[in-house]
């Protein structure tokens, strides 16, 4: 995703990128098409785990991983949400979407304790 916003540099100095190649609209796509699907695969085993750690009687752990997945379904949709306001082209916008997903990274970084 950070390859989007130096395609006009790119061009301007005749670097063949995949970005280039494939188009900045593509690429901004893809990039956070799999971000997503990572989270809300994250969040869907956090939440089949806490479903198993309630039929072993720890409630704790349960509410624990119940959180954790909540919280990485969100980041996903938030993901969803953004990216429909950006314009590939416009590396402002991807810069700033880019920050909001290493955001959404380090914030997994801090759930990630709840989830054990």
């Amino acid at each position: 995703m950070k390859d989007i916003t130096d395609v006009r540099g790119a061009r301007a100095n005749n670097i063949n990128s995949f970005s280039d190649r494939r188009g900045e609209h593509f690429m901004l796509r893809l990039s956070c098409n799999l971000a997503v699907a990572m989270l809300y695969a994250v969040a869907g085993g956090l939440g089949m785990s806490a479903f198993a750690s309630v039929g072993t009687g720890d409630v704790g752990g349960a509410v624990r991983k119940a959180l954790a997945s909540v919280a990485a379904a969100m980041g996903g949709t938030d993901l969803i949400r953004r990216v429909r306001a950006v314009v590939a082209t416009e590396p402002g916008q991807v810069y700033k979407f880019y920050m909001r997903l290493w955001q959404i990274f380090y914030g997994s970084y801090l759930v990630l304790p709840f989830s054990r």
